[in-house]
């Protein structure tokens, strides 16, 4: 059996070309700085993940959170009812720790690949994310054909968009794949095999 576990580990490796990942950039117990900062801001905490994952700062740059908050009534759909002095200190937090104001490996690699002039305004657009998410639910055939999130249903989307469906410690900055349960997976571990 854990013979098993462990070729499917190293298939879904080979199959999403993750070398990054198994380098441990996404793990914080591979390097002091590997992941993510896990969120540490308690009215950032409270306001934005009532409604989705609270998405760590790191995971995109601060002129993408910055462009998120200036249009505070164009929220994906929605309309962010915040005070201005709340708005402002969110912005200030999300800003200050974001990915190219970052130490961290994770925040490092999921800006590989991304100009420095694009402003990303969706974590699913980076290109990293599309490397290893929609590679993983094609190569295991759980999504044929999927190239963006809005391929998906709205149910399959909520899922893919809370990091914790996949990755049970996100919230706490890692993303190793150690930890990743991919549930509804045919023939596959239920958990990736430590390397």
């Amino acid at each position: 059996m854990q013979a098993k576990c462990v070729v499917g580990a190293v298939l879904l490796l080979l199959l999403t070309g993750s070398v990054e990942a198994a380098r441990g950039y996404f793990d914080p117990k591979s390097y002091t700085n590997g992941g993510f900062a896990p969120v540490t801001d308690a009215k950032y905490q409270s306001e934005c993940g009532t409604c989705h994952f609270a998405y760590l700062p790191g995971m995109l740059p601060a002129r993408s959170w910055d462009a998120l908050l200036t249009k505070s009534n164009e929220h994906f759909g929605e309309t962010l009812s915040l005070d201005p002095e709340s708005l402002r200190h969110i912005r200030d937090f999300l800003t200050t720790n974001a990915a190219d104001r970052s130490d961290f490996l994770g925040s490092k690699q999921l800006l590989y690949r991304l100009s420095d002039q694009s402003t990303p305004l969706r974590i699913t657009s980076l290109p990293m994310f599309k490397n290893y998410h929609f590679s993983v639910l094609n190569k295991m055939r759980l999504v044929a054909g999927l190239y963006s999130v809005r391929d998906l249903s709205r149910d399959a989307r909520k899922g893919v968009l809370n990091c914790n469906t996949c990755h049970e410690r996100a919230a706490a900055g890692s993303f190793a794949q150690r930890e990743i349960i991919i549930r509804g997976a045919p023939s596959t571990p239920t958990g990736i095999a430590p390397w």
